[in-house]
């Protein structure tokens, strides 16, 4: 999976730094994202994120979202936001618990 995102002054913490929790989410989502596009549907478990350089407003950003293993009801999966020279600015890791019955007809 694998989406583009442009932060603006918006989703700032501190003074052109992107917020932590801004960060945190798009790494989030694109593991979800990544686990529905494998035909799962789950919920975070744990997430661990490293973030290793700071995002920066106006600049453009890849999210790149992953499946590594399944084992039974429990997957593991990935994410990364990289910039337009390809360096890794934050990663995450995650365990997902599978549900079939998340994100179904509400009605």
């Amino acid at each position: 999976m694998e989406a583009v995102f442009s932060p603006t002054e918006l989703h700032q913490g501190y003074p052109d730094i992107v917020h932590g929790g801004i960060v945190t989410t798009l790494l989030d989502e694109a593991m979800a994202y990544a686990l529905e596009f494998d035909g799962y549907r789950g919920v975070t478990a744990r997430l661990r994120v490293r973030f290793l350089k700071p995002l920066r407003p106006k600049n453009v950003y890849r999210i790149i979202g992953y499946l590594g293993k399944v084992r039974g009801k429990i997957a593991r999966v990935y994410s990364e936001i990289r910039d337009k020279d390809n360096n890794t600015m934050a990663k995450a890791e995650a365990l997902f618990f599978i549900n079939s019955e998340i994100g179904g007809d509400q009605s």
